[in-house]
């Protein structure tokens, strides 16, 4: 009977890891993905230093699995994720599995079988498989901190001094996928002082200290491979002052406090996780894991409530303050440790069943194993299925194919469209040797030290001004003669002489003024695999979810949009507005763009039924800290303007008022909203319309 029960066990074990990665591998992107996938790609592929804190156990990791001998160096670099989530179950399954014996020793066949299916139902929760298949940092870092448990309560339960190192270790080691693991490793060294009930002795303290820092040390690679000018070098840490104010995060800014307004709305966003994680019947399961856990009041049990309060809702709060406003849409992968803890509750209320003696309740309850796995895997494999995903190289690929021969492009952005994904294919891939990327941020590009060198030395918001004029100037009046282009368009170039035009998904410096000209005949090169699909189908729950793969959609459409107002197309132009408008709905930015659009051609009443969308789909309406504030008041000003150029100064007026009173720190729009001004304008505007 013992060695039937470790077969089984064993048999529970592989499978807790096996039907997991079966489906990470099914749905595994091909090539990279949109937000930091390229540029953590890159870091990896080549060995380089990726956005703060520097991700350095991510970065080896995904070198180690370049060597895979399969498929393009993303698809390996993905498969680094898959792996480490993959793992991460298993430690979760010999976690469980111990936990549970320790309640009930004769109950090993319950406790293999519910410990296996606790740990693939975490593998198979939505958001854990969504970044199991991506490359991205949370699926290690899930991994340091299962492993950080497994120790611990090893060295708690056998009191072996070589389990209580390999923790500290572990813990240390942990920082190195993310800073945020410690949200976890304290709390565990708190709880074992606790457990013993004593202060550890010196020796044993100094000796655990040392192993934490040697994990930690891994962060040395940061200063280590900066000086090596790595092919991405984000904030350059090589001295000591800047690869601590990179680990620690320094340019995402301080707490907001006044964010906490938003606390409430973001703690019911929680539920909402759970309940999508594991299924409503999965988050029941959770919920009586909780209960039977308080009930028994048997350790670790206790330890592990708290730390579910701790990685849940305390961690929002922390999460509200810190987050910056691009962040927030995304916050449940930040909460990965939560729905970590939540799995070991489900699986402590699976076991509870599945150990019944009477034959009836017992199958029930093995029913209810087979279920929490179940249910996961077919209803969360539609929201991450990414095989035949080609968004983004598709959008890096026809990035590239829009600069001309030997073109230079100038980028003011950290991680907009476009930014990652060109890094990953000119890096990684080599393509497009010829083309000289600048990046004024010093964050992807520093190849062109001539004009690069310098922004992270120009510390406050003056200097810095100062520093980007200069550098932008350089460029363009550069004796050089390059074909010049912007990702994004930048009222600043109009200052220095030059116009920016649409010429596919890029914007080309000209010297004005515009001439009318035909459609770049670069649309007829691109790629865009998908985005038929989604322009078909654009409230879709899953385009739904996927942002960044519409906004793309937006992109390229707005882009085509304007070429065709500049060669003379206009029905043509407005066809293509009114086609990608569903496509936008609910995206602030693209809706902005497409009310721009309107208004730089003179259909106001088109413009300003946008701007209202844009307004209405803004993340908790502008209120809360300065940049939420002063975005939000520059769209009403936009509107001000638009009302301005149909002839309604009161509406405009009214809006500009408006504008002021979310963000009165605006002298430009203060200067504007005078009402002698105002008509003032619209008389000249009437006389141009005249």
């Amino acid at each position: 009977m013992k060695d039937k029960a470790k077969i089984f066990a064993i048999v529970c074990g592989a499978l807790s890891a096996a039907v997991p990665f079966a489906a990470y591998l099914i749905s595994l992107p091909p090539t990279i993905t949109f937000e930091d996938s390229g540029q953590i790609t890159t870091a990896a592929a080549t060995l380089g230093v990726s956005h703060p804190s520097g991700y350095p156990l991510e970065s080896h990791l995904g070198q180690l699995f370049t060597l895979v001998p399969l498929g393009r160096i993303a698809w390996r670099v993905n498969l680094a994720s898959a792996g480490a989530a993959a793992a991460c179950c298993f430690l979760l399954y010999l976690l469980l599995r111990q936990l549970f014996l320790e309640l009930d020793a004769r109950a090993r066949t319950a406790a293999a079988a519910s410990a296996a299916a606790a740990a693939a139902a975490f593998g198979l929760s939505r958001t854990f498989w969504s970044q199991a298949v991506v490359t991205e940092a949370y699926a290690v870092n899930a991994l340091g901190l299962a492993a950080v448990l497994y120790a611990a309560f090893n060295f708690a339960r056998r009191r072996d001094a070589r389990w209580g190192y390999l923790a500290a270790f572990v813990g240390g080691l942990a920082l190195g996928a993310h800073t945020s693991s410690a949200i976890v490793s304290i709390p565990v060294v708190v709880y074992l002082i606790w457990r013993f009930r004593k202060v550890p002795a010196f020796s044993g303290a100094f000796a655990a200290l040392a192993f934490a820092l040697f994990g930690a040390a891994i962060y040395l690679y940061l200063p280590v491979r900066a000086a090596q000018a790595p092919a991405i070098n984000w904030g350059d840490p090589r001295t000591l002052a800047r690869a601590y104010a990179h680990i620690t995060r320094r340019i995402y800014g301080g707490p907001e406090p006044v964010r906490l307004m938003f606390l409430p709305h973001q703690l019911l966003e929680l539920g909402k996780f759970l309940w999508w994680e594991f299924t409503p019947p999965g988050v029941v399961g959770v919920a009586a894991g909780i209960f039977m856990a308080l009930k028994r009041r048997a350790a670790p049990w206790g330890f592990l409530f708290f730390l579910l309060l701790l990685t849940g809702p305390l961690a929002t709060v922390a999460l509200v303050l810190l987050l910056q406003a691009h962040q927030i849409p995304g916050i449940q992968v930040w909460v990965i440790p939560f729905f970590l803890c939540s799995a070991l509750f489900l699986g402590l209320a699976l076991f509870e069943l599945a150990r019944r003696r009477r034959a009836w309740a017992r199958g029930a309850g093995y029913a209810a194993v087979a279920a929490a796995v179940i249910l996961p895997l077919a209803l969360n494999f539609y929201w991450n299925d990414y095989h035949n995903f080609y968004f983004a190289k598709d959008y890096g690929d026809n990035f590239l194919r829009t600069i001309a021969y030997r073109g230079l492009n100038i980028m003011f952005e950290r991680g907009s469209l476009g930014t990652f994904e060109t890094a990953y294919l000119k890096k990684v891939e080599g393509y497009r040797p010829d083309h000289v990327f600048v990046d004024a941020t010093g964050s992807v590009y520093r190849e062109y030290e001539r004009f690069a060198a310098g922004r992270l030395d120009a510390r406050d918001p003056v200097a810095a001004g100062a520093w980007e004029r200069a550098f932008e100037q350089g460029i363009l009046n550069s004796p050089e003669r390059r074909e010049t282009y912007y990702s994004i368009y930048r009222e600043e170039v109009a200052a220095y002489g030059f116009a920016l035009e649409p010429a596919g998904m890029l914007y080309r410096v000209t010297r004005p003024p515009s001439k009318q000209r035909p459609v770049s005949p670069v649309w007829r090169r691109y790629r865009m695999r998908g985005v038929a699909e989604v322009e078909a189908n654009p409230t879709a729950r899953r385009y739904v979810a996927e942002e960044w793969v519409r906004d793309a959609v937006c992109k390229y459409r707005t882009m085509l949009a304007r070429e065709y107002f500049l060669a003379g197309e206009e029905d043509r132009a407005l066809a293509t507005l009114e086609a990608v408008a569903p496509v936008a709905r609910d995206m602030t930015e693209s809706l902005l763009e497409l009310a721009n659009i309107y208004v730089a051609n003179g259909y106001f009443e088109k413009a300003l039924f946008f701007y209202d969308q844009a307004l209405e789909a803004f993340p908790r309406k502008g209120i809360g800290d300065n940049a939420f504030r002063l975005h939000y008041a520059q769209i009403l000003a936009n509107k001000g303007v638009a009302h301005l150029y149909s002839g309604d100064v009161d509406a405009a007026e009214a809006a500009l008022q408006e504008s002021l009173e979310v963000y009165p720190e605006q002298r430009d729009v203060r200067e504007m909203a005078r009402r002698e001004n105002l008509e003032r304008a619209a008389e000249h505007l009437s006389g141009g319309r005249e």
